[in-house]
């Protein structure tokens, strides 16, 4: 590599692990996953582990992270036991899967707050009156984000 190369991909990862610390992330998986997305190849663990100076089982660790949380994928070749990972490049398809899997979490909460509501609703006690009203009120909202989000050309089609 050329000290140009070299000095685009420190800067990147830099940049992208200050975004990463932003949202809770951890410096590991922003080294490690700005090493796959930079490598125009999937790249095996012991390579993740020579390129970023991690060890196999910190690397391990990681990747199930950063296979739930972003857009790595992992796999075997035909004929090898070898896993190899590497990031999705079809920004389309990453953003759908997040549009996607946001849709599911809005219904899927806003659900679980009506069987609350429902049953906090027998409760006549104080208590219960307050924490309904603001069970209530946040399932309204989830609701109405996931309806915008269903009635959005934006998102019509999207991740499907």
């Amino acid at each position: 590599m050329s000290k140009t190369t070299d000095e685009v991909r420190r800067e990147l990862t830099e940049k992208f692990t200050l975004l990463g610390n932003e949202v809770g992330g951890h410096d590991t998986c922003s080294k490690i996953y700005m090493t796959l997305f930079l490598s125009p190849k999937p790249l095996g663990l012991n390579e993740l582990a020579e390129k970023t100076g991690y060890s196999n089982s910190t690397i391990c660790n990681a990747m199930g992270i950063l296979e739930k949380l972003t857009d790595v994928r992992s796999f075997k070749k035909p004929g090898s036991k070898k896993i190899y990972y590497e990031c999705e490049q079809d920004l389309s398809l990453i953003l759908g899967r997040k549009f996607m899997e946001l849709r599911r979490m809005l219904a899927y909460f806003a659900s679980a707050l009506r069987d609350a509501e429902a049953k906090l609703e027998k409760d006549q006690s104080d208590d219960a009156k307050i924490l309904l009203k603001n069970i209530s009120k946040r399932r309204k909202e989830y609701e109405k984000y996931h309806q915008m989000m269903e009635d959005s050309p934006c998102f019509s089609g999207v991740g499907e």
